[in-house]
């Protein structure tokens, strides 16, 4: 029963799309790090404009990433 669960949990539902949000609250200017996001099923009809599906393309090696406005813990980026 243990096993089951796990995989069936692992699996992203039907319909959806991994996105970036804030794990934290973020204020203006808050410098936004891996540390900052996570990332959740979010339904694939729905999704915002610009939403982030992968870290690389948020947060790119060698530059930095600022919040432009404040962000919710749970918002998408």
């Amino acid at each position: 029963n243990t096993y089951l669960t796990a995989s069936r949990a692992s699996v992203a539902p039907e319909g959806t799309a991994r996105i970036a949000v804030a794990a934290v609250p973020l204020s203006y200017g808050e410098q936004i790090t891996p540390e900052r996001v996570r990332f959740i099923d979010y339904p694939a009809d729905a999704l915002p404009a610009g939403a982030f599906r992968s870290g690389p393309d948020l947060i790119k090696p060698g530059e930095r990433r600022l919040a432009l406005a404040p962000i919710a813990a749970n918002e998408p980026i």
